[in-house]
């Protein structure tokens, strides 16, 4: 009889060790998730909007990389010399 409790108390007390492991991934995963959600969901300030003028200044820049309409420099004071001249 003493090895029947001693068995049941052991399976308890798995069963109690493995609830809690699983209660902690369930409350990692509700703050992961809620920290997902307060980020996905926070305010820009108004120095992080990109405007639309900047916006445009952008594209045309990206266009412009992709035609081959660049400068490229070999070392600073290459682009430093030309940017004097300007």
């Amino acid at each position: 009889m003493n090895n029947t409790v001693q068995t049941s108390d052991a399976r308890t007390l798995c069963l109690n060790i493995e609830l809690d492991k699983n209660a902690e991934r369930a409350a990692i995963t509700r703050a992961i998730k809620m920290i997902r959600g307060i980020v996905a969901v926070r305010p820009m300030r108004q120095d992080q909007v990109i405007s639309p003028t900047l916006k445009r200044k952008i594209t045309c820049a990206e266009k412009n990389l992709a035609n081959g309409k660049v400068t490229k420099f070999g070392t600073v004071a290459e682009m430093d010399a030309y940017l004097s001249a300007l």
